[in-house]
C-alpha cells in the first residue's frame, strides 16, 4: 500500500529457512493463530468506536441472533 492505494500484490518471504527458496503465489500456507489476533483487534477497534465493552456478554454481542 502507498496513499492508500494497492502498488503490489503477491507473497514474500521463504519456504523454507535453510533452503531459502523463495515462496509462490500458489503455495499453501497454516495461519495458526492468527484468527485469535485479528478477533481481538477487530473486537477492539468496535469497543474504541463505543459498540462494543470489554466485559460484553455473548448474548449481547450478535443482537439480530436470539440466544
Amino acid at each position: 500500500m502507498r496513499d492508500g492505494k494497492i502498488v503490489a500484490i503477491g507473497p514474500a518471504g521463504v519456504r523454507d529457512l535453510q533452503s531459502k527458496e523463495a515462496v509462490a503465489p500458489g503455495d499453501r500456507s497454516m495461519i495458526a493463530s492468527c484468527g485469535k489476533a485479528a478477533t481481538r483487534l477487530r473486537f477492539g477497534r468496535l469497543v474504541d468506536k463505543g459498540k462494543l465493552r470489554w466485559d460484553s456478554t455473548l448474548a449481547e454481542l450478535p443482537p439480530d441472533v436470539s440466544m
